[in-house]
C-alpha cells in the first residue's frame, strides 16, 4: 500500500503538518526538536493506520508473520488478531504448558506403580487398581475439590492486589485439608469390610485394604502440596511444582524397584514408594518455595492463627460445591467400570484401555482449564472483565483443537492404539470398533473441563456442581447402564450413553459462559477481596483504616494491547 500515488500523497501531507509543527516551535524559541520529530513521527503512525482501517486494504507496517502473497486484507485481519489476542495467548500458553506437563508427571507415578505391581500378577495388579479406585473416589478426588476454593479466593485477591489474603487464604486451605484427612483415613482403616460387604472376591478385598491402609501416611503430604501447587499458581507462577514433579518422577522407579524387589515387599512396597514419593512432592516443593522465595513479595504475611481459623464459611461455600463438580464426575466415570464389568472380560479390558486414551487426552485441556481458572480469577479480580472474557474464549478454542488434534491421530493410527495395551484379539476388535466415538468423547471431554476451569475461577462452582448432578447422574450414567445391559448393545451402548450425558454438558456450558454476568462477578470477586483488605490491615496493623489501602497495592494484570 505505500507504493500507491494516493498513498504517497497523504504521507507528503503528514510530512509537511510535522515540518509546520518544527517550523511554529522554532518561531516560539522552542528548540525541541526531538520533541517534534516524536511528534511526527506519532502523527505518522496515527494516520497510516488509519488509512488502513478506513480502506481495509492491509498493514501498513506488517507484522513478522505477514508477507507479500497474502492478501492486503488478510495482512490487516492477522495484524489485528496479533494485537488483540497475542498477549491472551502468550499468557494463557505459558502457565498452560507447565501445569499439562505438571498434570502428566502427576499421572506417571500412578503408571510407573502399575508397570512394577503388574508383574507381581494378576491378582496383586487388581486389587492395587481396586484400592487407587477407591483411594481417589473417596478422599483424593472429593479434597482437590475443596481446593478449588483456594483457586478462586486466592486469584481473586492477588488480581485486586490484596496480597496478604493470598497467604491466609492458603493457611485455611492447609488447616481444612488436614482435618478432611482424619475421616478419611478411618475409611480407607475399614476397606477390607467394605468391600467383602460389596461382594468382591475376599482375597482381593483383603490385598485392597492392605494397599488402602498402606497409603493413609502419604495421603496428607500429597494434599500439602496440592495446597503449596495452588499458592504459587494463584499468582501465576507454575514452574517450581514442574520442577518438582519432574524429579519426583525420575526418582520413583528407584523407590518401587527399593520396596517391591530389593526389600522384598512385594505388593506392600508399591504403597511404600508411593508415600515417599508424595512426602517428596511435599518437601521438595516447600524447600523450594523458602530457599527460592518464587512467590510475589507480600502474598506470605507470615502464619496467623487468627486469620487461618476465620473465613471458613467464604471457603466451604465455594469449597463443598467444587467438590461436588469434580467428584460427582469423577464417580460416574469410575461407576462405569462397574458397568463394564457385568458385560465381561474382554469388554472390561477393552473398556479399561479406552478409559486410558480419555485420560491420557485430557491432560493438555487439563493445564488449559486450571490456567484459564487462574487468569479468569486474577481478571475478574482486578475488574478487568474483557480480558476474563477472552481467556475463556481462547482456553475454550485452544483446548478442543489440541483435543481434536489427539482424537484424529488415535482414529488415523486404528488397530495400532489396542496394540499398544494388549495383544487379545477380542480386546483389539472391541478398542478399533470404539475409537470414533471415544474420539468424540474425547472433544467434548475437554470443552466440559475448561468450561469448569472458567466457572472455577468466577466463583461459580455451585453451577457447576448442579449441572454436573443434571448431566452426568441423571442423564449419562442411566443411559449407559440402560443402554448396555436392558438395550442389550453391550461396551458400545455404554459409550453411547456416556457421551450423550457430555453432549448436554456441552451444549449447557455454552449457554452458561455466553450468559455469564462477567461484570457481576467480577464485582463479586472484587467486594471480597477489599472487604477481607481491611481485615487484613486491621489485623496486621492493629489499627482502624479507611478502606482505601487495597487500591493502593493492586496488582496489574491487564493485558498489554
Amino acid at each position: 500500500m505505500s507504493g500507491t500515488p494516493a498513498f504517497a500523497r497523504l504521507r507528503d501531507d503528514v510530512d509537511d503538518g510535522a515540518a509546520d509543527m518544527r517550523r511554529a516551535g522554532a518561531d516560539d524559541g522552542d528548540d525541541d526538536d526531538g520533541l517534534s520529530d516524536a511528534a511526527s513521527a506519532e502523527v505518522r503512525a496515527a494516520f497510516e493506520m488509519e488509512l488502513e482501517v478506513q480502506r481495509g486494504e492491509g498493514c501498513a507496517r506488517p507484522c513478522a508473520c505477514c508477507n507479500a502473497c497474502l492478501p492486503r486484507s488478510a495482512r490487516m485481519a492477522c495484524a489485528r488478531a496479533t494485537r488483540e489476542w497475542g498477549p491472551v495467548a502468550r499468557r494463557q500458553l505459558a502457565l498452560a504448558l507447565p501445569i499439562s506437563v505438571t498434570y502428566v508427571s502427576g499421572y506417571g507415578l500412578n503408571l510407573i506403580s502399575i508397570l512394577f505391581v503388574g508383574r507381581l500378577g494378576a491378582a496383586d495388579l487388581a486389587a492395587s487398581s481396586l484400592a487407587s479406585m477407591l483411594t481417589n473416589v473417596t478422599g483424593f478426588s472429593v479434597a482437590i475439590g475443596l481446593l478449588t476454593a483456594l483457586d478462586t479466593l486466592g486469584a481473586q485477591a492477588f488480581g485486586a492486589g490484596n496480597l496478604p489474603r493470598v497467604g491466609y487464604v492458603v493457611q485455611r486451605a492447609l488447616l481444612i485439608v488436614t482435618l478432611f484427612i482424619v475421616p478419611v483415613s478411618v475409611l480407607w482403616w475399614f476397606t477390607t469390610p467394605a468391600l467383602i460387604a460389596l461382594k468382591q472376591p475376599p482375597e482381593v478385598a483383603e490385598m485392597s485394604g492392605q494397599f488402602a491402609r498402606l497409603l493413609i501416611p502419604g495421603a496428607a503430604p500429597l494434599l500439602w502440596s496440592e495446597v503449596g501447587k495452588r499458592f504459587l499458581s494463584s499468582q501465576g507462577i507454575v514452574r517450581p511444582m514442574l520442577y518438582v514433579s519432574l524429579l519426583v518422577n525420575a526418582l520413583h522407579p528407584i523407590w518401587c524397584w527399593l520396596f517391591i524387589y530389593h526389600l522384598e515387599l512385594g505388593f506392600a512396597g508399591a504403597a511404600i514408594a508411593m508415600d515417599v514419593s508424595y512426602s517428596l512432592l511435599c518437601l521438595f516443593l516447600a524447600a523450594y518455595i523458602l530457599c527460592f522465595s518464587p512467590h510475589v513479595p507480600g502474598t506470605w504475611p507470615g502464619w496467623s492463627w487468627r486469620e487461618a481459623l476465620s473465613g471458613w464459611g467464604e471457603f466451604l461455600k465455594l469449597g463443598v460445591p467444587g467438590a461436588a463438580m469434580l467428584s460427582l464426575e469423577w464417580w460416574a466415570f469410575e461407576l462405569c467400570v462397574l458397568v463394564a464389568g457385568a458385560l465381561g472380560t474382554a469388554s472390561l479390558a477393552a473398556h479399561n484401555v479406552l478409559a486410558t486414551l480419555v485420560v491420557i487426552s485430557f491432560m493438555l485441556p487439563l493445564g488449559q482449564s486450571v490456567a484459564a481458572g487462574t487468569l479468569v480469577g486474577q481478571f475478574l479480580g482486578a475488574g478487568d472483565t474483557r480480558s476474563a472474557r477472552k481467556v475463556a474464549a481462547f482456553a475454550v478454542t485452544v483446548g478442543t483443537a489440541v483435543s481434536t488434534l489427539a482424537a484424529t491421530v488415535y482414529v488415523c493410527l486404528g488397530r495400532l492404539v489396542p496394540r499398544a495395551f494388549t495383544d487379545d484379539v477380542g480386546v483389539d476388535d472391541r478398542v478399533t470398533q470404539l475409537l470414533p466415538t471415544v474420539c468424540f468423547f474425547i472433544v467434548l471431554d475437554a470443552v466440559q473441563g475448561i468450561a469448569q476451569g472458567v466457572l472455577r475461577g468466577a466463583g461459580r462452582q455451585a453451577l457447576g456442581a448442579a449441572i454436573t448432578i443434571f448431566a452426568y447422574w441423571c442423564i449419562s450414567l442411566p443411559a449407559a447402564t440402560v443402554l448396555a445391559h436392558a438395550a442389550g448393545l453391550g461396551l458400545p451402548g455404554l459409550w453411547w450413553g456416556e457421551t450423550s450425558g457430555y453432549i448436554i454438558v456441552v451444549v449447557v456450558y455454552y449457554v452458561v459462559l455466553q450468559r455469564l454476568d462477567w461484570e457481576g462477578a467480577s464485582e463479586v470477586a472484587r467486594k471480597r477481596a477489599l472487604e477481607s483488605a481491611r481485615g487484613d490491615e486491621k489485623a496486621m496493623l492493629g489499627g482502624d483504616d479507611d478502606g482505601d489501602g487495597a487500591d493502593d497495592g493492586r496488582v496489574d494484570v491487564e493485558l498489554e494491547g
